[in-house]
């Protein structure tokens, strides 16, 4: 199978999919696989968490677990690389079981090995024992850190391990942006933006309910086909960026059954509802991934108050993230004005280059008409991407 899909696709199957970077005490959460790329003409998120030893040694701890129930990469030829080489040596991956793994003295005495088959049950059991020691030392420190106005909450999403802390919590933030408005006032706004849009199920149905139809704006910013990773390339994955049309149409027809476009039959703004945009800037690809959560603003006033709830990590919100994938993300909540403004830039940032509304007329341009070999493949296909 891997050889008839190719490299790209084969990655549809699931992957460790966490994006983890970290020197010392600080860290920086993304969702960027930091190739070439990203450092010339990819456009993602970063957010650096300066001197927090806490969220340093968590971040640090996840590495050390999953690296347990990992693959170690070994060479299968005995000749040295240097920095000038030109070659490099076959690889081959060896399960020893996490045996191999760096951790400190202090933690070996008490690691067990994972079997190569049928270690999941002893993964899961692991990573919740990982998160119930996490969240017991960090309610503690919490307790005694009164003064904290910032609020950072890890979430894991491991689904061939039954870990669903994240799909968890996704749904309470949208349930809270779909329901908190004022009588008065500017409603609040759920703003969500993927390079690979295409929502996992439940985010869908909450989005799409008839009772929030007057409640939230939601903007969410989509890559355009140009925008996609995938974008020409060979093969069967060529077919990406056109299976992802498909799915922004189907979800926008949908929006538009259910009355929750954003200005639909005449309402108002301050009614809510829904926009998509997509992003598109010349020689550039789109891997932004989050959430931003907007209040509402208090009766009388005429801005929106700033971000006060953000999501970072590397999840793109969809069922292979849900499903498949194990993701690495932090719900991060907010009192200090300085850091809800900085949010907000960084959406604003984003939707400067999200100028193309979608609507009807989009999706009949001759260039966004979807084959219908890919309509069958991408209905076939949808859980994998």
């Amino acid at each position: 199978m891997k050889k008839i899909v190719g490299k790209r696709f084969n990655e549809g199957w699931g992957l460790q999919h966490m994006k983890i970077y970290g020197f010392d005490n600080d860290v920086v959460l993304s969702g960027a696989n930091l190739s070439r790329d990203y450092f010339t003409n990819r456009r993602d998120r970063y957010l650096l968490i300066e001197d927090h030893m806490e969220v340093a040694n968590y971040l640090d701890s996840l590495v050390h677990l999953v690296g347990q129930f990992s693959f170690k990469l070994e060479t299968s030829s005995p000749r040295s690389v240097s920095a000038d080489s030109t070659s490099s040596p076959d690889w081959r991956l060896v399960w020893d079981g996490g045996q191999d793994t760096l951790t400190s003295a202090s933690d070996r005495p008490q690691m067990q090995p994972f079997t190569e088959s049928g270690w999941t049950d002893e993964a899961t059991i692991a990573v919740k024992e990982f998160t119930r020691q996490w969240q017991s030392q960090s309610t503690n420190r919490v307790s005694s850190q009164t003064e904290a106005d910032t609020l950072l909450l890890p979430l894991l999403q491991m689904g061939p391990l039954d870990i669903r802390q994240e799909t968890r919590a996704i749904p309470q933030i949208l349930d809270m942006a779909l329901q908190t408005r004022t009588a008065q006032g500017q409603p609040p706004t759920l703003a969500l933006t993927s390079g690979y849009f295409s929502l996992y199920k439940p985010y869908k149905s909450l989005i799409l309910q008839a009772k929030a139809a007057s409640s939230a704006v939601v903007k969410i910013i989509c890559a355009s086909p140009e925008a996609n990773g995938f974008f020409q390339s060979k093969g069967v994955s060529g077919w990406i960026p056109e299976a992802y049309t498909w799915y922004e149409c189907q979800f926008w027809k949908a929006l538009r059954r259910a009355k929750r476009l954003l200005g639909q039959d005449g309402r108002k703004a301050e009614d809510g509802g829904v926009e998509i945009r997509e992003w598109k800037k010349d020689g550039w690809t789109y891997h932004a991934k989050g959430i931003w959560y907007y209040p509402p603003s208090p009766e009388g006033a005429t801005e929106q108050p700033a971000p006060t709830m953000v999501h970072v990590g590397s999840s793109n919100y969809g069922s292979r993230s849900a499903d498949l994938d194990l993701e690495s993300t932090f719900l991060i909540s907010t009192q200090s004005q300085e850091l809800s403004q900085r949010f907000g830039e960084e959406f604003a940032t984003l939707e400067r280059d999200a100028n193309d509304a979608v609507d009807k007329n989009l999706f009949e341009r001759p260039d966004r008409k979807v084959r219908r070999r890919v309509k069958i493949a991408s209905w076939i296909l949808k859980g994998m991407l």
